[in-house]
């Protein structure tokens, strides 16, 4: 995972959108990431509004750096 690279695409579409992610829900998303890949993350949280809303926007970013 391109932790620092996801970071900076979300803190770059915060400027863009006018998104209001603080610096701390980005924090948050990168680590749900970390920890999905890290197999820390069950079933049971996938459902998560925050879990599942890190997912779409990793795979926004991913689709933007193929």
């Amino acid at each position: 995972m391109n932790e620092i690279g996801f970071a900076n695409y979300l803190r770059n579409r915060r400027k863009a959108n006018g998104d209001d992610y603080a610096e701390s829900t980005i924090q948050k998303y990168v680590g749900a990431i970390r920890k999905r890949e890290n197999g820390e993350i069950g079933d049971d949280k996938r459902g998560h509004h925050m879990y599942s809303r890190a997912e779409t926007l990793y795979s926004e970013f991913l689709r933007g750096n193929q």
